[in-house]
């Protein structure tokens, strides 16, 4: 059996993990995605999931490590998450980057 990680471990991989999150919903913001099949608001609101998910396992893990008292109350963790800085906001799922599209729809050229 292997040896499991400490939490601290746990927490760092994930704070890596919603860093290159936050790189790729950036980088698609600024460049579009290449997917054929899906707009860029899918895939950047895919990323936006991801960084959500990140964060909640992060302040999971971090209250385990805290005794908790009788006041705190499970899924509080979850709302708090939402509201954190690093997380990009939603955006239309037909939104397109790329030129010639404006909202998920092509723009006509001339």
């Amino acid at each position: 059996m292997g040896k499991q990680k400490s939490t601290a471990a746990q927490i760092a991989q994930l704070e890596t993990q919603v860093q290159q999150d936050i790189e790729r919903w950036n980088y698609l913001k600024e460049n579009g995605c290449n997917d054929p099949f899906w707009p860029d608001g899918v895939n950047m609101n895919l990323k936006r999931n991801h960084i959500i998910y990140g964060l909640r396992q992060i302040a999971r893990l971090d209250q385990s490590e805290r005794q908790l008292s009788v006041f705190d109350m499970p899924g509080m963790v979850d709302s708090d998450v939402e509201n954190d800085p690093r997380v990009p906001p939603k955006v239309a799922d037909d939104f397109m980057v790329r030129d010639g599209y404006e909202n998920g729809r092509r723009i006509k050229a001339g």
